[in-house]
């Protein structure tokens, strides 16, 4: 059948190289609402976590109650986008902590950087919003009795406190004689110390009597 000078039943509808209809491009003329309904299959389409499709389609309709939900997109500038986020942090009267308020941000930026890159938009009215963080409250100073009662604290814990020098402690042995062992300020004068007792003890070597280093016996362990 010949199908030459038929009208097309839905000449809306953009017919793809493989024949298949899809949902119908948008343009600058497109409302808010209905950038949105696209802008979210794409996020999903593109592997957007669900949480962050939620957290951004939550915002442009944000965005929309203040500006108007049927606001086409083409008329959105960047001054409409920066009093928003002036009415967000000063005028809606709801608090906006700077997680959220850089989450908004950002998804100004994916949207309607999507718009532009897909050629709805010739220009991309978000580029200029700078991302700025929203100053968090300054903590409360401790109470000056605080403060005194925690130096106190740590006076007493440095005073009382053990010696953070360190002391090693190494056993030696050998088969069929006693174990030895020795303390050090370090592994390596432990070992030493240990090993110097065990000769001392069986008269391979003179006792050094200005030597520093304690050297304790210790009974051998007997097999079973």
């Amino acid at each position: 059948m010949d199908n030459t000078g038929q009208r097309e039943l839905f000449p809306d509808l953009v017919r793809e190289d493989d024949g298949e209809r899809r949902a119908p491009l948008l343009t600058r003329e497109a409302s808010l609402q209905a950038a949105l309904g696209t802008f979210e299959r794409h996020m999903q389409d593109e592997g957007f976590s669900i949480n962050t499709v939620k957290a951004f389609a939550s915002d442009i309709r944000l965005l929309g109650r203040y500006l108007g939900i049927g606001t086409p997109v083409g008329e959105i500038g960047t001054k409409n986008l920066t009093d928003f986020l002036h009415w967000l942090t000063d005028e809606r009267g709801v608090p906006c902590s700077p997680k959220s308020y850089a989450r908004r941000v950002t998804a100004l930026k994916v949207f309607f950087g999507w718009l532009h890159e897909t050629g709805v938009l010739a220009q991309d009215p978000s580029a200029a919003v700078i991302q700025q963080s929203v100053s968090s409250p300054l903590p409360d100073m401790p109470a000056l009795e605080d403060v005194e009662r925690a130096l106190a604290v740590a006076d007493r814990r440095r005073a009382g406190g053990p010696d953070h020098k360190p002391e090693f402690c190494i056993a030696v042995s050998l088969p069929g004689l006693e174990a030895a062992q020795g303390r050090g300020a370090s592994k390596q004068a432990a070992e030493k110390a240990a090993a110097s007792s065990m000769l001392v003890r069986e008269g391979v070597i003179e006792d050094d009597a200005n030597s520093d280093n304690a050297a304790l016996n210790v009974p051998a362990r007997e097999d079973s």
